[in-house]
């Protein structure tokens, strides 16, 4: 039986790979925010020329159109990207022939938030696209010439041109090969970390960093990559990709009664078989290390190594795991978790020697630990947790040969200090081990602090340290803090759950506080200061005016204090200053008073009083300006009180000379401007005012002091004479006639067309205007003289050309006003004109009797008539 294993375990042998060990599993990988962060490399080629492979773990939920990675100039036709869309898959570039190539994308829909393996190759002209080990679509161009060669900059996560289809997810285990590789290729290389001596391998992006900036390459190119718009912090997360060390795998076409399996470099093996036909491959690795975390794992001393399965199939495809232990006489089991970012593990299966745990799965992912122990564990027993500086016991009870994690091998050990301690019992051929965690506890630290003084009254607290203590005073409190303000030495004794104590001490001194004599209170005359003494030997002092002697003058009434230090003990002092009883009078009465008045000043009737006058009652009547002052004697304190009061002089100004105007003449009165304010006789309140009419003016000005003064001022308007000119006078049109405006008493005359005759001749119609001054007064009169149409119309012309009556002439009207039509005796019209200018001469018309009609624009009159023409 053991021969049939061994040779099947040879056979599978055949289809997984090893190679030397890099790291402990999937330790991290890159969070890209599908925003704007994204990896740079250089512009270096790397080698490639006419083929290419690129492969990567990712994990997406996203939608959009999104670069796994690119290495692509759609100017320069070269390149090659990784991309996704819809969440399927696709690879496609430029080969150099002017077309843009792509695999197609892939049927399979990856945005699951669950890993898988993308591969894109480009070889012979053929662009394909793999996931999972599975080739989902592929583009065969039958160009020979492929050129891959791109000096466009390496990327992850963005295609530098576009900047805006950034990739939204996980990334993990990205490699690059200067070679198209084949199926079997991918499958063998995809669930473990790469060969590092392979001269093919041209980046190689394990993501294990866990923090920086940087990005190492580890393949044999080892040009590193930046970060660009990423926050370190959020960027690193812990990796869930199922890679290993080593690994193996199996893509039957039919599963049923397949089995493969894979063992550990320390002999332990795991062993996948099913019979689901929707299953389409399996993969196995191992990872040479113990997990970064055992939680959950008993003994995981035993723990050198574990293993992973990844499934490529349906969601309900399932299949079954069954663990080989190495060296495993009693039980065995088996621990699993999802992936490596869970950090705790559950037992899930477990069987006695010589049966095998296995269990069964449909997840597409597992990872597995396995261990093995007698059925039942073994206890330690302990004297529990024990303080620092003194020791503990452990013990187990068995028959078997027992081996400390100490090196100790008797039933029962001594420790001094804390930790984690372990033992191994054999018995009957079987192993069992048991763990215990002790703590060696530190004793409390107290510190009550240096000895302090404090001043009588004041109260000191006493603090020890806060935690799960029990306390204990020197005077019976058990509270962790005491209040004292008695002088003495103080104690405290600590102790911890565990029965560590601890005591410290501290010593009390209380300081008596400064005696001061201070009066509260101090009365004195005004100018009279007093000296407010706190004297104490060896004090000192801070006053509420700033000063720090121990003794002040003061003169100022008001409240003061002063505080008093001796040996760091303080008393504040409070005192006040006063006036004595009456200690003020004022003067009253009026301080300003018009020139020509008085005014009375007035004190309080306390007797004793003296003016600086001489008088010595209560009230004195001055007036004149200047400064009063009084005195007395009130208490013993001389008291004064002063006053200036000042006279006020009258505002002096004059209206001016009574005056004599005209008839419809006006005059200004002016007083003086900003002399404060007026009042008319009139009512106006303003410096001036306008009159036209005779009367008596005033007007009062009160000062700003209150002091008022009037002034006076008679005006006479002179009456007007009685003219006998006419407003309008009537004429005909163009016409002289005569206006006369002859007054009694003028001086002189003087009309508007410059003539200065008492009487003047002028044709109508004109707008006259006389001046007529009479006794130093202008006289204005206006005359119309207006033009009647007096129409003089001859009846007879001779247009013979001798100058004489050779046109038709109208006299006594205005001809610009004029319409005029000439008719022959047959009523036919032979002139018409709008504003005769009296130029018709008969031109053209025969001797004989014609007929006109005259309308006048100006009084729509209508003149007709004959008019004979010899010629």
């Amino acid at each position: 039986m053991k021969t049939l294993i061994l040779l099947s375990v040879t056979l599978l042998f055949l289809i997984f790979s090893t190679k030397t060990s890099q790291a402990q599993g999937s330790r991290n990988a890159l969070q890209f925010d599908g925003y704007d962060d994204y990896l740079f490399f250089d512009t270096n080629n790397r080698g490639i020329t006419n083929e290419v492979t690129v492969e990567a773990w990712v994990k997406t939920t996203a939608t959009k159109l999104q670069l796994v990675t690119a290495k692509y100039d759609r100017d320069a036709e070269h390149g090659y990207q990784l991309v996704m869309n819809q969440g399927q898959a696709a690879f496609s570039g430029r080969d150099g022939s002017g077309e843009y190539r792509i695999s197609g994308y892939s049927p399979k829909i990856i945005n699951d938030n669950q890993w898988h393996h993308l591969a894109g190759v480009c070889k012979n002209g053929t662009w394909s696209i793999y996931i999972d080990g599975i080739l989902e679509n592929q583009s065969v161009t039958g160009y020979a010439f492929v050129d891959l060669r791109s000096n466009a900059p390496f990327t992850v996560g963005n295609y530098y041109m576009v900047n805006r289809d950034f990739f939204n997810g996980q990334v993990d285990e990205l490699k690059i090969w200067k070679k198209g590789k084949s199926v079997e290729e991918i499958r063998a290389g995809m669930c473990q970390t790469a060969n590092l001596s392979s001269s093919d391998l041209v980046v190689y992006l394990k993501f294990d960093e866990g923090n920086g900036s940087t990005i190492q390459d580890l393949s044999p190119t080892k040009i590193s990559g930046t970060f660009r718009n990423m926050i370190p912090a959020s960027a690193w997360v812990i990796s869930g990709a199922p890679i290993g060390d080593k690994s193996t795998y199996l893509y039957p076409a039919l599963w049923s009664g397949q089995q493969f399996d894979l063992a550990s470099t320390g002999g332990n093996r795991i062993a996948v078989t099913s019979t689901d036909p929707t299953l389409k491959g399996m993969h196995i690795y191992s990872v040479e290390s113990p997990p970064a975390s055992n939680t959950g794992i008993d003994y995981p001393a035993q723990v050198n190594d574990y293993f992973g399965v990844f499934k490529v199939g349906n969601a309900s495809s399932g299949y079954k795991v069954t663990a080989y232990q190495v060296n495993a006489e009693c039980n065995r089991n088996i621990f699993k978790r999802d992936n490596n970012t869970i950090t705790s593990w559950a037992k899930i299966a477990s069987a006695q020697s010589p049966s095998f745990p296995f269990f069964n799965s449909t997840a597409s992912q597992n990872e597995v630990a396995l261990t093995t122990y007698i059925s039942g564990s073994i206890t330690i027993q302990s004297s529990g947790d024990f303080c620092s500086g003194s020791n503990g016991t452990l013990s187990v009870n068995t028959n078997g040969t027992v081996l400390w994690s100490t090196g100790e091998v008797t039933k029962s050990i001594s420790i001094t200090t804390g930790g984690t301690y372990s033992v191994t019992v054999t018995e009957n051929g079987c192993t069992s081990v048991g763990t215990i965690s002790v703590n060696a506890v530190n004793p409390p630290i107290v510190n009550l602090g240096p000895d302090r003084t404090i001043c009588e009254g004041e109260t000191a607290v006493l603090e020890a340290t806060a935690g799960a203590f029990t306390y204990k005073w020197s005077t019976g409190a058990t509270t962790r803090s005491i209040y004292t303000s008695t002088e003495g030495t103080y104690w405290v004794q600590v102790t911890n759950t565990t029965g560590c104590t601890t005591t410290d001490e501290i010593n009390i001194k209380v300081n008596p506080k400064p005696v001061v004599s201070l009066p509260t209170n101090h009365e004195i005359c005004p100018g009279e200061s007093v000296t407010l003494d706190a004297t104490v030997p060896l004090a000192q002092y801070s006053w509420s005016t700033g000063a720090t002697t121990a003794a002040i003058p003061v003169s100022v009434p008001g409240n003061y204090w002063v505080d008093v230090t001796l040996n760091g003990c303080k008393v504040r002092l409070n005192t006040s200053v006063t006036y004595k009883a009456q200690q003020t009078f004022t003067i009253s009465g009026a301080l300003t008073f018009c020139e020509g008045t008085t005014t009375t000043l007035s004190v309080p009737d306390i007797g004793n009083i003296l003016w600086s006058n001489g008088a010595t009652t209560p009230s004195i009547t001055v007036a004149d300006g200047g400064t009063y002052s009084a005195q007395t004697i009130v208490n013993g304190c001389t008291l004064t009180s002063q006053v200036q009061v000042a006279k006020i002089s009258k505002p002096v100004f004059s209206l001016g000379d009574d005056k004599t105007i005209c008839a419809g003449e006006k005059v200004n009165l002016n007083a003086p401007i900003n002399m404060g304010s007026y009042r008319w006789n009139t009512g106006e309140t303003t410096s001036s005012i306008e009159v036209s009419e005779s009367g008596a003016y005033w007007v009062e000005i009160t000062s700003k002091g209150g002091c008022t003064y009037r002034d006076e001022i008679n005006i006479t308007v002179k009456s007007e004479p009685d003219f006998t000119l006419p407003a309008e006078v009537n004429t005909c049109y163009g016409e002289y006639v005569t206006i006369d405006a002859t007054t009694a008493n003028a001086a002189t005359y003087l009309w508007n067309n410059g003539k200065t005759t008492a009487s003047i001749s002028v044709t109508a119609p004109a707008d006259l205007e006389v001046t007529i001054t009479i006794g130093g007064c202008d006289y204005v009169r206006k005359i119309k003289v207006s033009a009647d149409e007096c129409p003089i119309i001859p009846n007879i012309i001779t247009p013979n050309r001798d100058g004489k009556n050779d046109t038709f002439v109208l006299q006594g009207i205005n001809i610009d006003n004029i319409e005029i039509e000439i008719f022959n005796r047959w009523g036919k019209s032979i002139y018409k004109r709008t504003g005769y200018d009296n130029m018709w001469d008969a031109d053209g018309a025969n001797a004989g009797i014609y007929y006109y009609h005259l309308k006048s624009r100006q009084t729509n009159k209508d003149y007709k008539g004959w008019v004979e023409i010899i010629k």
